[in-house]
């Protein structure tokens, strides 16, 4: 993904709000958080590494896992996330510790599975930045509906962690986070092959990514505007989250 950012989101004392925030600039914060999260995950698998490390050590791995737990935590906690904390306390490297959650377990296993999905074989030639930008030229939505799409992902990716966002699924992982918001909070939405054409996708494929993202979600797709204002200024803090891990301390490469 391009290394840069779409929007200067670190003044503390002028923090954006919903009501104030165009949709062109809620474009910009989604590609945002979707350039932290990718950066995240790859820190995480080390694919990130400027050295070329494609795979880590154990004990590297369940330090940089452990750092992204509480990642997924801070990130529940600010968004509104109702997943329940016990959920996440239970994951130790993607294994569970005990039966009392294998049913859980078995969930996760069917969900990974319809994740893959959202896989491409090779990276897309467009950037993430251009395809969000063709999808608002062709499909322009509310900023509430670029906000929750943010905050579905954040769901996904980082709390559940059902699927890591990298630039092999991020661009149909965010067609389908747009469109269920669409569909969720607009009166009057585009047309399916609209809508399908401006994602590059077939009407058919993006029917199965809907109903693939809203499995995965449990179609728990409900955002009020306290949580989108919510997450809406964690996006335009996130780049200060981002530099506590690249930090000595943190050891991003």
């Amino acid at each position: 993904m391009e290394n840069e950012w779409r929007c200067q989101l670190t003044d503390q004392n002028n923090l954006p709000q919903l009501d104030t925030v165009e949709p062109e600039q809620a474009l910009a914060y989604l590609h945002q958080s979707l350039y932290t999260i990718v950066r995240v995950s790859e820190w995480v698998s080390g694919s990130g590494n400027s050295e070329g490390e494609t795979t880590l050590n154990q004990d590297s791995y369940k330090e940089r896992f452990g750092a992204l737990h509480e990642l997924a935590k801070e990130v529940a906690s600010v968004i509104g996330e109702s997943v329940k904390m016990g959920e996440l306390d239970e994951l130790d490297g993607r294994q569970f510790k005990n039966d009392s959650v294998l049913g859980w377990k078995e969930d996760m296993d069917t969900k990974m599975m319809i994740s893959k999905r959202f896989w491409s074989k090779v990276v897309p030639e467009i950037t993430v930045w251009d395809y969000l930008q063709r999808i608002h030229k062709y499909c322009p939505n509310s900023t509430a509906v670029y906000i929750a799409s943010a905050a579905y992902i954040y769901r996904l990716c980082l709390i559940l962690q059902i699927i890591p966002l990298t630039t092999l699924c991020v661009h149909r992982l965010v067609l389908a986070a747009i469109r269920i918001a669409s569909k969720s909070l607009e009166d009057v939405t585009y047309l399916q092959k609209r809508f399908a054409t401006a994602g590059g996708v077939s009407p058919g494929d993006l029917y199965r990514l809907e109903i693939a993202f809203l499995f995965l979600l449990d179609f728990d797709i409900k955002v009020d505007n306290k949580v989108m204002d919510q997450c809406l200024i964690y996006i335009a803090q996130s780049s200060l989250v981002f530099q506590k891990l690249e930090t000595p301390e943190g050891q991003v490469a």
